[in-house]
């Protein structure tokens, strides 16, 4: 069962583009890694995945029962 479908993403902060045509489908008990050098969108894909921040382009589909967390890299101190 397919519960994540990211279709064509991409993502440009200003006229910089961060990443573009990125494809993803997650089905039920996947498991995901992202591997990669400083800069290269590794968490600002994350975050596009959970609904917390909007593509450039492109789509993503989350299962209606989808429930997603995110816990972020940086500690907030309050």
């Amino acid at each position: 069962m397919v519960i994540l479908q990211a279709t064509q993403l991409e993502h440009a902060f200003g006229a910089d583009d961060l990443f573009e045509d990125v494809s993803v489908m997650l089905h039920a008990k996947d498991r995901v890694g992202l591997v990669g050098p400083n800069g290269v969108g590794k968490t600002t894909l994350l975050l596009i995945l959970a609904g917390l921040l909007e593509p450039t382009g492109g789509t993503v589909k989350r299962d209606d029962d989808l429930t997603l967390g995110y816990l972020r890299q940086e500690a907030v101190l309050t």
